[in-house]
C-alpha cells in the first residue's frame, strides 16, 4: 500500500473516532443545550454524516489545486475563525 494512501486511511480513522468522544460528554452537552440525551446523540451522527459527505466533495474540489495553496488557504481560514 502506498504511504499516501495509508496516511489518508489513518487520518480518516483519527477523525472517525471523534464520534466516540461524544459518549463521555453526551450528558453534559444535553444538559447545556436543554435537550434529551437522545437528541444530543444526533449531534454525533450529524457530525459523522457531514464528514462522510463533505470530505470526498472537498477533496474533489481541490484536486486540481496546488497542495501548498490548499494548505495556506485552509490555515488562513482557520485563523480567521
Amino acid at each position: 500500500m502506498p504511504f499516501a494512501l495509508f496516511a489518508l486511511a489513518m487520518i480518516n480513522v483519527a477523525v472517525g473516532t471523534q464520534g466516540f468522544a461524544f459518549a463521555g460528554v453526551l450528558a453534559d452537552i444535553a444538559k447545556d443545550l436543554g435537550i434529551s440525551i437522545g437528541q444530543a446523540g444526533f449531534i454525533a451522527g450529524a457530525s459523522s454524516i457531514t464528514f462522510a459527505i463533505g470530505a470526498p466533495l472537498a477533496a474533489s474540489l481541490v484536486a486540481q489545486v496546488e497542495r501548498r495553496r490548499v494548505i495556506l488557504a485552509s490555515g488562513l481560514h482557520l485563523l480567521k475563525c
